[in-house]
């Protein structure tokens, strides 16, 4: 079973400086962890000074309310494993053996091999923060800088097993990870008469690097294409699950063959000329809501995206059941000249499927939904024996601005971390058409 302790304690002065700091005990379940590491143990403090309630702070400027803030803390996670992995565990065979000539005893071997050491992932935060306010609160800023390390990163792959273990290599604590980024919030809300109206907007950046893993291995690679080889890898200096492809300079105007670049100039094609082709995380993101009132009328428009992150087309190599952007580009005789992806048969077609040939922008904006709404007057709900009625109509997912179009929704990849950046041709978001009614008795 699982146990946790949880401890808080809040301090505040004359609502100028305020201090707060929790402690937290967890320990895991025995079939997650082993007893001698299933307790984790995670603090954090955090700390607000609000410079304008200072008896000097300037009263005649349009700034109303500064705050400073500053935490840190760490937090564990064992969600990532499953029962007993750090156990060895055995499991039952096809074959058997009859020790008295008569009887058939069914035979057991090894399947995971087990490490007791084996505890909890770690993340520690760092976040300084800057709250602002102008114009009687009309405006408001908010700026924070981040830096997230999490280490003791539990991974299941990668250590090379000897072939007469017969069993799979253990789970352990093998990397760590860093992330570092900023993040800004403005808002502003007003009345005009009868109209009322508020637009907020936010934008955050993300710097994200492998900094550690573990020393047997050079790097970790999945999501392997058929027998193609895998499309993604955890390597020290690169952003996580990156991905891992070979580097196409172009498609020979005369034969429709892919070049394929030999990057570390030893003569031969192989894996260790796979190159970095970009990262399934975005550099950025933001998000953007307006909504307006006006005497019983109600509208909201909310969109959001992100830049900076690419996207591998992983149904793109077959050429079967796929879109016309594969068609249009794909080399013939007639369209050599202007062709930009190699056709099925060409000789060095392995490398070429798993290359950045199948690499995409993948940013893109999306208004999630517009919403209008209509809330009845009070006296006619009154008169009906009602609280409340209001009616609404919203459009979901009806519009996407983006450079891909090599697939049907740059949002759409690998529901799993190891597959970021990789759509398979999973069905996209569906454009949603919604009415309401929302009474009140």
């Amino acid at each position: 079973r699982k146990l946790s302790y949880y401890g808080r304690a809040n301090y505040s002065y004359k609502n100028r400086y305020t201090f707060q700091f929790t402690f937290r005990a967890d320990a895991a379940d025995l079939s997650i962890l082993s007893r001698k590491n299933r307790w984790g143990y995670f603090p954090a403090v955090s700390a607000g000074w609000t410079v304008s309630n200072e008896d000097w702070f300037p009263r005649d400027i349009p700034v109303e309310y500064v705050k400073f803030r500053a935490s840190w803390g760490q937090n564990g996670s064992t969600s990532s494993l499953s029962n007993y992995s750090y156990a060895t565990t055995i499991a039952t065979t096809a074959t058997g053996y009859s020790f008295d000539g008569s009887g058939y005893t069914v035979s057991a071997t090894t399947t995971g091999l087990s490490n007791e050491d084996l505890k909890w992932e770690t993340s520690e935060q760092l976040d300084f923060g800057l709250d602002l306010r102008f114009l009687q609160s009309r405006l408001s800023v908010g700026i924070d800088w981040y830096d997230k390390k999490t280490k003791d990163l539990i991974l299941s792959s990668g250590i090379t097993v000897p072939a007469g273990a017969g069993a799979n290599a253990p789970v352990m604590n093998g990397g760590a990870v860093s992330n570092r980024g900023w993040e800004f919030e403005l808002s502003w809300k007003d009345t005009v008469g009868e109209l009322g109206y508020n637009i907020s907007a936010n934008f955050s950046t993300l710097r994200n690097r492998v900094t550690e893993i573990h020393r047997t291995v050079p790097r970790y690679t999945a999501n392997s294409l058929q027998n193609y080889g895998d499309l993604t890898a955890f390597e020290v200096g690169h952003p996580v699950w990156y991905l891992w492809t070979y580097h196409c300079t172009g498609i020979d105007p005369e034969t429709g063959e892919a070049m394929i670049e030999d990057t570390n100039k030893d003569g031969q094609i192989t894996v260790e000329d796979k190159i970095e082709a970009g990262s399934g995380l975005p550099d950025y993101q933001y998000g953007i809501t307006a909504s307006l009132n006006w005497r019983n009328w109600d509208f909201r428009i909310f969109g959001q995206g992100v830049g900076g992150n690419q996207i591998f087309r992983a149904t793109g190599p077959y050429q079967q059941n796929n879109i016309k952007y594969f068609y249009d580009r794909t080399w013939t005789p007639e369209k050599k000249t202007t062709a930009t992806m190699s056709p099925m048969n060409i000789s060095n077609y392995s490398y070429y499927v798993v290359s950045d040939a199948y690499v995409f922008d993948a940013d893109f904006f999306k208004i999630k939904q517009i919403q209008l709404g209509y809330s009845l007057p009070k006296k006619i709900c009154s008169k009906i024996s009602i609280s409340s009625l209001r009616f609404s109509v919203s459009l979901e997912d009806w519009f996407n601005f983006t450079p891909y179009k090599a697939g049907m929704d740059p949002s759409i990849s690998a529901n799993n971390t190891t597959g970021m950046g990789v759509d398979y041709g999973a069905y996209p978001n569906y454009k949603k058409t919604m009415f309401g009614v929302n009474i009140t008795f």
